[in-house]
């Protein structure tokens, strides 16, 4: 016949409800302590927006460069050339600046298609891989990277109005 000790097990039903409590109590503390320095610093939508805003500016930066840069080429190393020559204004405009030249710095004669009839060049291809990146705290940070294809005609079109 076993005997059960009955003391023992009181004692170990309530260090197991004890010790449950305290972790309960002291998780619930933390959070309540952490809680109010994330409520003050978190506000990613407002970083979103501005990788958002910031994509827009530089596609369209880079689709001017590329339509200037097309105009009669006709060759890549040439297209390449007037890039870069292109790019060189936008060095100290704005904060985007560093982001264009960085996708320009990257371009290689891979990324760029020329698209033409008969040994003329029409239209061409430049495919830029862009890195956008924002932070305003160190817990809100947003690394945006895509690729993005812009097209031109490499012959100026002249519109005549009336």
């Amino acid at each position: 016949m076993i005997r059960k000790n009955k003391k023992a097990q009181a004692l170990a039903n309530f260090l197991l409800v004890f010790l449950t409590l305290m972790i309960v109590a002291s998780s619930l503390f933390y959070i309540s302590i952490k809680e109010n320095s994330y409520a003050k610093e978190f506000n990613s939508p407002y970083v979103l927006d501005s990788v958002y805003l910031r994509e827009e500016l530089v596609n369209f930066y880079l689709q001017d460069i590329v339509e200037h840069a097309a105009l009669e080429v006709k060759d890549k190393q040439e297209l390449m050339n007037n890039i870069n020559l292109l790019a060189g204004k936008y060095e100290n405009t704005d904060e985007n600046a560093a982001i264009i030249l960085k996708s320009i710095e990257n371009l290689k004669e891979e990324d760029i298609t020329l698209i033409g009839d008969k040994g003329e060049i029409e239209t061409i291809k430049v495919s830029f891989n862009v890195e956008i990146y924002s932070s305003n705290s160190g817990l809100n940070s947003v690394k945006y990277v895509y690729a993005k294809d812009f097209e031109a005609d490499t012959k100026e079109e002249v519109i005549l109005e009336e």
